[in-house]
């Protein structure tokens, strides 16, 4: 129990005295070692006037309201997660060899959805022709240890190993609808995969209003508005400063575009915030 409950706050990215609540869900955590273990964990008492038998139908009928647009639940914002990482495999160079069968995550687990996220894959072999994308489910390191959902074929122009690029980008929201697109960089041509978690519980209608509705949420972070007026007055100052200074803005825009990268939108938003700060520190010529 208590490995679940360290990966759960680590993936969060929470320490346990920044839950303001625990709440107990099942019969199970009813014994007296479950409750003495959570104390302990979390540095506090869980719960206790919530019936831990009761907790998931409360949920549900609350998620079944949110999903009826109940009036009543206007103030209630209810997040979905994805419950694994999906990725594809690649391979890896290791002593000028090439190493198949490892796995390249895209969407990591416990991310909110819907969300949309891109990775860029490059040839291993001269006048490579095909790009294989193996589409897979899992946490573990090798692919053969993880859950294979599908494949799909790409054609790129022959040229020299690494030359030509493959952007590959995952669309997923809570119905658990996967959309693969593979692009291939310098030509456009693109290849789509759709993946549904359960085969036929979607209608044909309602998985092209899904795809149509993933277009709102295929921008890449660089891209957003907010993001690219931070980097341009860093490119600005980086311009109007000397020495140091110059130094220093340019080693801030190098690790917030390597936040962008990341593409998650909490640590993005910190990183703008904070380089927002510095960059308000130097045009006061408080420079630290």
């Amino acid at each position: 129990l208590r490995g679940p409950i360290e990966r759960a706050l680590r993936d969060a990215r929470l320490r346990p005295e920044a839950l303001s609540q625990v709440v107990l869900v099942g019969g199970a955590t009813r014994m007296p070692m479950i409750r003495r273990l959570v104390s302990l964990l979390f540095r506090r008492l869980p719960l206790q006037r919530l019936n831990p038998d009761e907790v998931v139908a409360r949920g549900a009928a609350v998620q079944a309201g949110l999903k009826m647009k109940d009036a009543a639940l206007d103030e209630v914002v209810m997040t979905d997660v994805t419950p694994f990482t999906l990725g594809v495999d690649i391979a890896v160079s290791v002593q000028d060899q090439h190493v198949e069968g490892h796995y390249l995550p895209i969407i990591e687990r416990n991310t909110v959805v819907p969300v949309s996220r891109v990775k860029r894959v490059q040839t291993l072999a001269d006048n490579q022709r095909r790009l294989r994308v193996r589409v897979f489910q899992g946490e573990a390191r090798l692919v053969a240890d993880n859950i294979a959902l599908g494949e799909l074929t790409v054609s790129v122009p022959p040229a020299p190993a690494g030359q030509e690029q493959l952007d590959i980008r995952f669309s997923y929201d809570s119905s658990g609808l996967l959309e693969v697109q593979a692009t291939v960089v310098s030509t456009g041509r693109e290849e789509r995969l759709v993946i549904e978690g359960q085969a036929g519980r979607l209608s044909r209608a309602e998985i092209e209003a899904k795809l149509r509705a993933f277009q709102a949420i295929k921008i890449h972070p660089r891209d957003m508005a907010e993001n690219t007026a931070v980097l341009a007055r860093g490119d600005r100052l980086f311009q109007e400063r000397l020495g140091t200074e110059r130094e220093a803005i340019g080693m801030w825009l190098a690790a917030f575009s390597a936040v962008l990268d990341r593409q998650d939108p909490k640590e993005i938003a910190q990183a703008r915030q904070q380089l927002t700060e510095l960059f308000d520190s130097v045009d006061r010529g408080v420079f630290l």
